[in-house]
């Protein structure tokens, strides 16, 4: 598949607010509310935020300082009794530099973590 807009309208489309950019894609999978501190890495750079929402398709962080825009971001997320550790692509960010992060991938043992979080898991 071929990206039909260029970087400045890939940019300008990025910068709409969340309520103004018509229909939301529909999700893959479930999110569900949290307060989880989030280490966002930007390179060698590191900024606190706080996960708002989670799922085994990404997150939205609230964050505390101003983050640089990249094209990866790795995190660390504390989950209860888990550390889960991943590469990340942004999907939308706010005005206030909120983030929307899909996972790039997950290891088994993560994903189990986010189920039993989430409570979608008997094990």
């Amino acid at each position: 598949m071929h990206d039909i807009l260029t970087s400045g309208e890939r940019e300008l489309l990025l910068n709409i607010p969340q309520d103004k950019r018509g229909p939301p894609e529909a999700r893959r999978f479930r999110r569900s509310d949290c307060a989880l501190p989030v280490e966002l890495w930007v390179g060698a750079e590191r900024h606190l935020c706080i996960a708002n929402d989670i799922g085994l398709g990404g997150l939205a962080l609230t964050v505390s300082d101003s983050v640089p825009r990249a094209v990866r971001y790795h995190v660390r997320i504390t989950l209860p009794g888990h550390h889960l550790e991943a590469d990340t692509k942004p999907r939308w960010h706010t005005a206030n530099g909120d983030l929307g992060l899909a996972f790039e991938s997950l290891r088994p043992e993560d994903m189990w973590a986010l189920l039993q979080f989430m409570g979608e898991s008997d094990v």
